[in-house]
């Protein structure tokens, strides 16, 4: 962001001020957000604006800021696989494939993994 030109940097900071309200705390831990917001939109203010009050209105509706402290996994999940195995597919999502197989070694008559 040090390389920017002075108009650039006037849409970054008008872009802050149209939309620093509906920002979420966790939206606001990146510094750089306006900046890809209006850059992606080729510092078009007007568009940019737009793009970044999407995707605001989608990180709400989608609850993304608390999916990590506030998702409750479906019975289905708590019944047939291993609180270890979830615990870990939260952690790492690379590691989902790697806990399933676990799950199924420790619970083989509960799974559909072979």
């Amino acid at each position: 962001m040090d390389n920017i030109t002075q108009e650039e940097k006037n849409v970054v900071d008008e872009l802050r001020k149209r939309t620093i309200n509906e920002m979420t705390s966790k939206l606001l831990e990146d510094d750089s957000v306006f900046y890809r917001f209006a850059k992606a939109r080729d510092f078009d203010l007007a568009e940019a604006e737009a793009m970044l009050r999407k995707h605001i209105a989608w990180r709400k509706e989608w609850k993304i800021d608390s999916i990590l402290t506030d998702y409750e996994p479906p019975e289905c999940l708590v019944e047939s696989y291993t609180v270890f195995s979830f615990i870990a597919t939260r952690l790492k999502p690379i590691n989902f494939l790697i806990q399933l197989y676990f799950s199924a070694w420790l619970n083989p008559a509960q799974s559909s993994v072979t």
